[in-house]
C-alpha cells in the first residue's frame, strides 16, 4: 500500500523521542489532519499521472505513486482529462466508487491501529450467535461453551477485531433447576462469571431462551439489546445452532428474515452471511430438518454444518476461515 508523506511523519513520531502521551495527542492529531485532508483532494488527484517506478514518468521522477517534476506532481496528458473529468463526474452524482475514503474517525483507526502501531485498519467483524437452549440440546450446548473461545481466537489470530453476540438463556450453576441449560463463557472470549458472562465490547450474552422453531424470532425480537454492539464497517455474520427449523412465523421463511433483518437497518445489513449447525437429513439428533436455515446458508453463501454428524469442530473452523476471509480485507484512507 502507497504511503503518504503524512502517514511517513506520523510513524516517524511514533517512533521517537520519550514522551509518550505528547507523541500519541501529536499523532492523532495528524492522523484527523491527513484524513481530512484525503477526503478534500481525492478527486482533483486524479488529474495528476500515476507511477509505480520512476521510469514510468517521462520526466522528473516518481513520488508517492505520482510523477513529480521540481517538488510539483505533473499533469496527466490532455487526452486523457476527459477520462478524470468522466471519474470526476460519477463521484459528484452520489455513485458508488472503488477507493473512496472511509469516515473521518474510522479514516483516523486506520492510522492509529493501537497505541503503538501505525498501518491500515483491518476490516473488523461482528457475528451474531443465536443458540437454541431447548431440553434436547444438551450435548450440543456443552461443545458450544467449550469451543468458543478457540472459535474466537483463530479470529483475533488473524489480526482481525471480533466482536460475538450470543442470544441464548445464560447458565447459571446455582438455578434450583435441574436440566438448568444455557450458555456461559469462560474467559478470556467472556468472563466466565456466570450467568453474566458479558465481557465488552469483544462479547456480549443476551439472555434469553431460544427454542429451535423460534430461532430467527429471537434474533429480530432482542435486536435492540444487541444492535449497539455492531459496527458498522464491519463484516456481519449470522450463526443458529439448532436441531429444529425455524418454523414459527412471522420470521418462518429465508425471504422474510431477510426482509425482517434489512428492515431494522438497511445500510448495517446490506451484506452479511448466514451459516449455522442444523439437521439437513433425518437423524436421531434432530427434532426435524432445518430448511429454512439451509434455504439462507444458500442465498448468502454461508457455512452449513450437519447436526446429525454431533462433529462440530470441523465446522466451527470452516466457519473461523469463512470470517477470516470475508473480513480482514485493508481498509483504505488514500
Amino acid at each position: 500500500m502507497r504511503r503518504s508523506p503524512v502517514y511517513r511523519t506520523v510513524k516517524k513520531a511514533m517512533t521517537n523521542g520519550n514522551n509518550y502521551p505528547l507523541r500519541i495527542a501529536f499523532v492523532l492529531m495528524l492522523a484527523l489532519a491527513a484524513c481530512s485532508s484525503g477526503q478534500e483532494s481525492t478527486g482533483s488527484e486524479s488529474h495528476f499521472l500515476t507511477c509505480q517506478h520512476d521510469r514510468d514518468c517521462n520526466e522528473g521522477s516518481c513520488e508517492d505513486g505520482y510523477c513529480e517534476l521540481d517538488g510539483e506532481r505533473i499533469l496527466r496528458a490532455d487526452e486523457d482529462r476527459s477520462v478524470a473529468t468522466q471519474q470526476n463526474d460519477q463521484q459528484d452524482s452520489g455513485a458508488p466508487r472503488a477507493g473512496a475514503p472511509v469516515e473521518l474517525e474510522q479514516c483516523a483507526n486506520a492510522f492509529l491501529s493501537d497505541a503503538g502501531n501505525i498501518g491500515p485498519m483491518i476490516q473488523p467483524a461482528d457475528i451474531v450467535f443465536a443458540i437454541d437452549t431447548s431440553g434436547t440440546m444438551k450435548e450440543e450446548l456443552g461443545f458450544i461453551q467449550d469451543n468458543m473461545n478457540q472459535f474466537s481466537q483463530q479470529i483475533v489470530d488473524s489480526g482481525i477485531d471480533v466482536h460475538v453476540i450470543v442470544i441464548a438463556s445464560p447458565f447459571d450453576p446455582e438455578s434450583p433447576i435441574p436440566e438448568n441449560l444455557g450458555i456461559c463463557i469462560d474467559a478470556p472470549l467472556g468472563s466466565g462469571d456466570c450467568p453474566n458472562d458479558d465481557n465488552l465490547p469483544a462479547y456480549l450474552h443476551v439472555p434469553r431462551h431460544v427454542p429451535g422453531y423460534n430461532g430467527l424470532n429471537a434474533i429480530i425480537d432482542t435486536y435492540d439489546q444487541w444492535s449497539t454492539n455492531l459496527r458498522p464497517e464491519a463484516s456481519k455474520s449470522i450463526v443458529v445452532v439448532s436441531d429444529d427449523n425455524a418454523s414459527y412465523p412471522p420470521n418462518d421463511s429465508a425471504a422474510a428474515f431477510t426482509t425482517n433483518l434489512q428492515a431494522l437497518d438497511p445500510e448495517m445489513w446490506a451484506n452479511w452471511t448466514f451459516s449455522g449447525i442444523f439437521a439437513a437429513r433425518e437423524c436421531e439428533a434432530t427434532s426435524n430438518i432445518g430448511t429454512t436455515y439451509i434455504d439462507l446458508v444458500v442465498q448468502t453463501g454461508g457455512v452449513g454444518g450437519e447436526l446429525c454428524d454431533q462433529e462440530f469442530q470441523p465446522v466451527f473452523d470452516r466457519l473461523a476461515e469463512q470470517i477470516v476471509t470475508g473480513s480482514g480485507q485493508e481498509i483504505a484512507c488514500e
